[in-house]
């Protein structure tokens, strides 16, 4: 039996996905005119960006100054994300998982800077035992180590834990730890090819009870 909910943070329980894409996107239309296309912005999702930027560079034949880059995309996509509400589903699994004494805590590559505010904006930060930030860690998926820690936290066993994710990198983390993966694909990662390391795959949280989760 499940006893515990580990959740990602991007993309999952935001829409931040698609708000780095589109400031992505205005990014490098404004500095270097030119059309990001959606196969060059999957390279960084569920990864840091510094994979991306060498590709960028590559692609255009320039140096980009990384740190002038992350300082004013963060800027523009904090801002944004200040006003996006909780993806469909969201709400109402924690509310179900808390009636069930299912416990819930987020395992994420972002800083804690990054995910407590908008969790404490929209009220569901009491939903969550703890939060694993990678940065805090020093260890980033798909390093399954993150996953593995966040089990011994937990004080609970790999087949008792359930991984909600929705990107590649987080999936495979999931997946070298032994620890069952719904798939929850956005708008971004939809458009993703996964290899079949997952329980079960869903377009949406939306509508979908804590039974049809766990089951």
């Amino acid at each position: 039996m499940k006893k515990a909910l580990i959740f990602d943070f991007d993309g999952l329980i935001l829409d931040t996905e698609y708000c780095w894409y589109t400031v992505f996107t205005d990014w490098f239309k404004v500095n270097y005119q030119y059309d990001l296309t959606m196969s060059d912005f999957l390279l960084c999702v569920g990864h840091t960006d510094d994979l991306f930027l060498k590709y960028m560079a590559d692609i255009l034949d320039t140096t980009i100054d990384q740190n002038r880059f992350k300082a004013e995309v963060n800027e523009a996509c904090l801002k944004r994300v200040q006003e996006l509400p909780l993806m469909p589903g969201i709400q109402e699994l924690l509310d179900h998982a808390k009636d069930s004494s299912i416990r819930c805590c987020i395992v994420s590559n972002a800083s804690l800077d990054w995910i407590l505010p908008p969790l404490e904006r929209l009220g569901i930060a009491d939903g969550f035992e703890f939060i694993m930030s990678a940065a805090q860690e020093g260890v980033f998926k798909p390093d399954p180590a993150l996953y593995d820690r966040a089990v011994l936290k937990l004080g609970v066993e790999k087949p008792e834990c359930l991984i909600l994710e929705d990107s590649e990198a987080g999936l495979e983390a999931g997946y070298a730890s032994g620890i069952d993966v719904i798939l929850v694909t956005n708008r971004i990662t939809a458009q993703m090819m996964f290899p079949k390391h997952y329980k079960k795959r869903l377009a949406s949280l939306q509508g979908v009870s804590l039974s049809a989760v766990l089951s």
